[in-house]
């Protein structure tokens, strides 16, 4: 029989897809540094809700107390700013506050890399885009409390310089799944939202009334933006 051969397949090769996680981050980066900027001039309608709770403890009689004392700090706020060159009066008493420590992460530059992001993502709402990034998991400690991708753009929680009565915290071991960080842009390039989501979860250990007790820790922080340029 004649022997046929079935000819090779052209190989063809498909252009390099855009590096959407780069341009996403340089977005988002443009963004919020706009926003922490000393010409910043806008408003700013904030909401804020931390959601801590020991779950358990070595010590249960003191999960009551220790709660009672963190239900403090874990409140939903809510507040309006009024930034003129980058600086506001502070709602939450006198004084006022600058645009560069509102945003995270306070008071340095968002500067997050490729390395550090787990997801990023850009998608249409209405007439706005949302860019989004998902950090990296990491984990922090009493001692260095902000992990290097956290910090670069996001918040995260220090304990080192918190005063809890009768007690001392003496170790801390923080988990970040990842925090979730976005802007929204309007069709003219403006930032009109910004949103943060930062889980976690944590074992410590303290000491009190001559005794040592540890426990875990877990929750969120949480904060969503909507603003207004002047």
């Amino acid at each position: 029989p004649v022997q046929t051969t079935k000819p090779a397949a052209v190989q063809t090769t498909a252009p390099a897809p855009v590096d959407e996680t780069e341009e996403i981050i340089r977005v988002m980066t443009d963004a919020i540094m706009g926003l922490k900027s000393d010409d910043a001039n806008f408003r700013g309608h904030k909401v804020q809700n931390i959601d801590i709770r020991l779950v358990d403890s070595s010590i249960p009689s003191m999960n009551d107390f220790v709660n009672s004392i963190i239900n403090v700090f874990v409140k939903e706020e809510i507040y309006d700013y009024d930034f003129t060159d980058g600086v506001s009066a502070q709602p939450e008493g006198g004084g006022t506050t600058t645009s560069d420590s509102m945003f995270p992460p306070g008071d340095c530059n968002f500067r997050i890399t490729a390395d550090g992001v787990a997801k990023a993502t850009k998608e249409k709402d209405g007439e706005n885009t949302v860019y989004t990034i998902v950090i990296v998991p990491e984990t922090s400690t009493l001692e260095n409390p902000r992990p290097p991708h956290h910090n670069a753009a996001a918040d995260t929680l220090d304990l080192s310089g918190v005063e809890i009565p009768i007690a001392t915290i003496t170790k801390v071991d923080f988990e970040y799944p990842g925090a979730t960080v976005s802007v929204t842009l309007n069709p003219e390039g403006e930032v009109v939202g910004y949103y943060e989501h930062l889980p976690m979860k944590g074992t410590g250990e303290a000491k009190a009334l001559g005794l040592t007790g540890y426990g875990t820790i877990e929750g969120y922080m949480e904060e969503k933006w909507d603003i207004e340029w002047k």
